[in-house]
């Protein structure tokens, strides 16, 4: 394919390369492969033609309609996104992406994951990432596909507050790509044009801003990989904010262009408004992605931890959830967190080896379980051993409790806080042979809100504990299961138990309470 000469644009505003992209040395003379550094964006045009772009555009229209990752979360925005996943550099379509690709078949033989090949491919035949990361991160004469996806920006999206909903404009956080181990590259292929703004002005809509430390913060910001990254996040909770970042660089969307810069560059999505933004983006690491380093990358969460799927993010379905908490019954989320979350802690959760047998025996409330206890309540989430207390356990808590506004608008009332977070909370709990929880409202623990979340794959019904629900108009047991959520208000007209589970096995649940202001 043919494409016009790359231009690439330093840390320094308005320094402008236009060498051409085989021409471009290591150390910026012109030579063979151009040197990606940080804060820098490098851009090639018609990287695609008119028909490619048209086929991907279809390729994407098509998976969404076939609910592939349909109104998921990024962030701060709502997307809809179809998954390309690599390792050894070979690249894995989820089931509606191969429906879709099979429907939209091109003659030619291009599909979605060539397209993903094609940007790897041009990064290792004209580019050398140079960053200041270390170990896994550092470029070794190749890179490789990690993770690429097809992603549709919607110009506005959804907000609900309480029971009113409204549409407001997107635009993304700052942040970097360099949160899983090893990534080193990232690109951006375009697939529409710059929207034009109704003034006529020059505003970035829709650009990728490419951002660098402002001068007295280096040392902060420098180095963004990793245990560092998170850290960071722990100790500044606005770490990310724009005003902490000063922007270099503004890339225009234009269909057919590609835009690479390294992981650890902060940037962000400019504000859109209504036109949606398509493109390409694909992740590239630095070392060789093996099946044995899957449990190693899981320890490192991005710093946009959104847990949930399409139903927190669907109007209709969460005033539903609304009506139901209200009569005081109770709400059953099937698949209620996104593939990847319900994955990673149900696979840490089976290697958890310091569960703690715990026995009670009160007048009114009696129970036998194992329970997960985190020693500082995950206020210093580096700190704790990942096969011990898992951190993606620690981000589901502390994520519970930083959106306190949308699960207060589940509970029509102001709520202060999430239990999950105390030292002496359960963080999580496990259920095996002879283990009960007798019949209980959770109004003896105060709570306004109850969230109920199991993680059981393969339980059989003779095994026994099943969490009962009973209510005025009767009661039902529910089997446990995988991914599932329940969500209640407590009350008097209500209890709820677990009861004994009968064989060996391992029933795993996180769950906890939100009280009330």
């Amino acid at each position: 394919f043919n494409f016009v000469a790359g231009v690439a644009i330093s840390s320094d505003v308005g320094n402008v390369h236009a060498c051409p992209a085989d021409k471009v040395n290591p150390d910026g003379s012109c030579g063979s492969k151009v040197k990606i550094v940080p804060s820098m964006g490098y851009v090639v045009d018609n990287f695609l033609t008119t028909e490619e772009v048209e086929y991907a555009k279809k390729m994407l229209s098509l998976s969404i309609e076939k609910g592939a990752y349909k109104n998921s979360s990024f962030g701060s925005m709502q997307v809809s996104e179809c998954h390309i996943k690599g390792g050894s550099s070979v690249a894995s379509l989820g089931v509606p992406c191969l429906e879709a690709e099979k429907e939209g078949a091109d003659a030619s033989g291009l599909n979605v994951s060539s397209l993903a090949q094609r940007v790897l491919r041009f990064a290792n035949q004209n580019l050398i990432p140079s960053g200041t990361l270390t170990g896994a991160h550092a470029w070794k004469g190749e890179v490789f596909l990690d993770h690429s996806i097809l992603r549709h920006y919607p110009a506005k999206k959804t907000v609900v507050d309480g029971n009113s909903t409204t549409m407001v404009g997107q635009s993304g956080s700052v942040h970097t790509d360099s949160d899983f181990d090893g990534r080193c590259l990232s690109a951006v292929l375009f697939l529409g044009d710059k929207e034009e703004s109704d003034e006529g002005s020059e505003e970035a809509i829709g650009d990728l801003k490419v951002f660098k430390c402002k001068a007295g913060r280096e040392r902060i910001c420098h180095d963004l990989q990793g245990e560092k990254l998170r850290s960071h996040l722990e100790a500044e909770p606005d770490f990310w904010d724009q005003k902490n970042w000063e922007e270099v660089q503004s890339i225009e969307p234009k269909a057919g262009r590609v835009a690479y810069f390294l992981s650890e560059t902060p940037h962000s999505v400019g504000s859109l408004k209504v036109r949606p933004r398509d493109a390409l983006l694909t992740w590239m690491t630095c070392s060789e992605i093996r099946p044995q380093d899957i449990s190693t990358r899981r320890a490192a969460l991005p710093p946009f931890f959104a847990p949930f799927g399409d139903w927190a993010n669907n109007v209709t379905t969460i005033q539903a959830v609304v009506n139901t908490i209200a009569t005081g019954n109770i709400v059953r989320v099937l698949g209620a967190a996104v593939p990847s979350v319900a994955d990673s802690l149900g696979l840490d959760l089976l290697e958890v080896k310091n569960w703690e047998h715990e026995v009670y025996a009160g007048e009114q409330l009696q129970w036998s379980r194992h329970v997960l206890r985190c020693p500082n309540g995950y206020a210093g989430i580096k700190s704790i051993d990942h096969h011990a207390c898992p951190r993606i356990l620690g981000h589901f808590h502390r994520w519970m409790n930083k959106t306190l506004a949308f699960w207060s608008g589940l509970a029509g009332r102001p709520l202060s806080r999430w239990s999950g977070l105390g030292p002496k909370a359960p963080a999580a709990t496990l259920y095996q042979a002879g283990d009960f929880l007798s019949p209980h409202t959770d109004l003896e623990r105060g709570c306004a809100l109850s969230v109920i979340w199991h993680l059981t794959p393969g339980w059989e019904a003779k095994r026994g504990g099943h969490f009962w629900w009973s209510f005025e108009t009767g009661s039902k047991m529910e089997m446990p299961s995988w991914n599932t959520m329940y969500i209640f208000k407590p009350s008097d007209k209500s209890v709820h138990h677990v009861s004994p589970v009968m064989q060996s096995g391992n029933r795993f649940a996180v769950s906890g309470c939100f009280y009330p202001q």
